[in-house]
């Protein structure tokens, strides 16, 4: 749960910041999506501190406020408005209730895939970052 909420946060930035903030939060959500099998059954379960609630709610916010626009209006609309229920999703995911969790969990992961096939189909050549070329296939071929 604690890796989805970090890989949510990931997923919000937009514009120069994106590599330089996304790809730490990536690795932390690998990290504790892989210290959470290794623990397994047998594992205590350990409230999460208040402060990393607020943390990881402001930071989801910031994908709301983040300037770049990635695609048509429509799709910033659906991005910013994803970023909106990320932070409303954090205040049900901080909360005890056992059975809003688990619905905030899965509207989340819903959310997000439903993003993952659309955004492709909405910008068929994005600008990639890593290289400064105009599409991803000038990127690959070096």
């Amino acid at each position: 749960m604690r890796a989805a909420a970090v890989l949510a946060v990931a997923c919000c930035f937009d514009g120069p910041l994106r590599l330089a903030v996304s790809l730490p939060l990536v690795m932390a959500s690998l990290a504790i999506s892989c210290l959470a099998l290794r623990n397994g059954d047998g594992a205590d379960v350990r409230p999460f501190p208040p402060t990393l609630w607020m943390l990881l709610a402001s930071v989801a916010a910031l994908g709301i406020a983040m300037p770049g626009n990635i695609g048509p209006l429509w799709l910033e609309f659906l991005r910013r408005g994803f970023s909106f229920f990320g932070v409303v999703a954090i205040g049900l995911v901080s909360g005890n209730s056992p059975l809003w969790r688990r619905r905030a969990l899965v509207a989340s992961v819903a959310g997000a895939t439903v993003l993952a096939f659309i955004i492709p189909a909405a910008i068929p050549n994005p600008p990639c970052i890593l290289c400064g070329s105009t599409s991803w296939n000038r990127c690959s071929r070096g």
